[in-house]
């Protein structure tokens, strides 16, 4: 089974995108774009995309490890958001949906959102790969990009 990923260039270089689904308590039910980054070790919701998911960090618990991290040289806090599926579509337009005990929700530390935080995407991250038994198929050169599932 694959999952077809969309191949387009952010920050000059192409990158494999996918759009996603969550769901969970206190999750507005939208789609949202995620870049595929086998080098993050998370999933990770960006501010840009909490605020359109409705994700209110009050009601949320900063992570036990790694309270902050830094992203496209940004320092942020990361909120566990738990209970929650990641809802995407395969090859042939079936559902797939695959439960996860937290994602990451990251918030700045500066009181401000700096500037260029918009356009962040979030990120799918190696936990979910991992926990969904996929494997990344990315070809640059021929802009060509899937998820498999592995059996």
């Amino acid at each position: 089974m694959r999952i077809p990923l969309h191949v387009r260039r952010k920050f000059d270089q192409w990158m494999p995108f996918i759009s996603i689904n969550l769901r969970g308590s206190r999750v507005r039910p939208m789609p949202i774009e995620a870049l595929v980054d086998t080098g993050s070790p998370w999933i990770a919701i960006t501010p840009k995309d909490a605020l359109r998911l409705n994700i209110s960090i009050k009601h949320l618990r900063k992570a036990p490890q790694y309270t902050t991290v830094m992203l496209a040289g940004i320092k942020f806090w990361r909120y566990l958001l738990k209970g929650v599926s990641v809802h995407m579509k395969d090859e042939k337009g079936g559902i797939i949906s695959i439960a996860l005990p937290s994602i990451s929700v990251l918030w700045p530390t500066q009181k401000k959102l700096p500037k260029g935080t918009k356009n962040i995407p979030s990120i799918l991250g190696s936990d979910f790969l991992t926990t969904a038994k996929l494997s990344l198929h990315f070809d640059p050169s021929k802009q060509i990009a899937f998820l498999e599932k592995q059996t």
